[in-house]
């Protein structure tokens, strides 16, 4: 029996002992690896999930930045409504109260109480008429022989006494270029009279000085600045000046006025203190708003 059994029997029962352990931290170590690799992989994981919450912030932000853009169109839609219903019109029957509020707005942080009383305006000395302005060329000629009737005879009394350089009408607006549109807007009612152009652009004030003090003029168009210094240097005389327009209703690209333009306004504010309201004032000369 006990050959039938084998040599060291009890050897093998060893063995098999060695084998379970060895079985059993194997398997101890599989599932230490299993473990660390989980948790490399949970660590892994992690990153990405940061990247989706970096990513949502960003699509926060986009909607933000989308509210703000959209804030922004709606307010410059509605600054370009703002001008688009600007007033272009003047009641030509209102022009004296038209006239003395824009100039007091003008004026307001460079002439005392005193100064502007002394300045105020009657009606009697606008060239008022039953109209709406609307600063359209088409109408220029028109308005000027309703407000001005007697505009032939005082052409024919300017050529009689022989005056050099002192016009009856004076045009005042606001750009060289808009002067031009005039002088070509009032060929109808100008008829045969003798304009200048009181103006800087291409124009040198010299050349200006010389051609008044050697003819007779009857109209006058020009800006503010030229006007000023053509009057200063005694080239441009007044003895002969009736009326004075001013291209009220006309707006340039910002839609301002004349008498909103920083370039000119203080030429402007000057001109009409100094020289056309002191006139006006002594019925010499009567003001026109078109």
């Amino acid at each position: 029996m006990a050959d039938d059994l084998g040599d060291e029997w009890w050897l093998n029962d060893e063995i098999d002992d060695e084998n379970d352990v060895l079985s059993a931290q194997n398997v101890k170590k599989t599932e230490q690896k299993k473990s660390v690799d989980n948790q490399k992989l949970k660590k892994n994981k992690r990153p990405y999930a940061d990247v989706a919450n970096v990513i949502e912030e960003p699509v926060e932000c986009g909607n933000e930045e989308n509210k703000q853009t959209t804030a922004t169109a709606k307010k410059r839609r509605k600054r370009k409504k703002k001008e688009e219903t600007v007033e272009k019109t003047i009641d030509g029957e209102s022009i004296s109260e038209t006239f003395w509020a824009s100039f007091c707005k003008a004026t307001e942080d460079k002439l005392t109480a005193l100064e502007l009383e002394d300045l105020t305006v009657e009606d009697e000395m606008f060239l008022t008429e039953p109209s709406v302005h609307t600063g359209q060329l088409q109408s220029l000629s028109p308005y000027l022989r309703v407000v001005l009737p007697s505009w032939s005879n005082l052409i024919t009394k300017i050529d009689s006494k022989g005056a050099n350089g002192a016009p009856g009408l004076l045009i005042i607006t606001a750009a060289a270029t808009r002067a031009t549109d005039i002088v070509r807007a009032t060929s109808e009612f100008r008829s045969t009279c003798k304009v200048i152009k009181l103006f800087s652009k291409h124009i040198k004030l010299e050349e200006q000085e010389s051609y008044l003090e050697k003819n007779v003029v009857h109209l006058g168009v020009g800006t503010p600045n030229r006007i000023c210094k053509l009057i200063k240097s005694g080239a441009l005389k007044l003895s002969n000046l009736k009326s004075v327009i001013l291209d009220w209703t006309w707006r340039d690209a910002k839609q301002r006025r004349l008498m909103d333009i920083p370039e000119i306004k203080q030429d402007l504010v000057t001109l009409l203190k100094d020289i056309i309201l002191v006139r006006a004032h002594k019925r010499k000369t009567t003001i026109g708003l078109f």
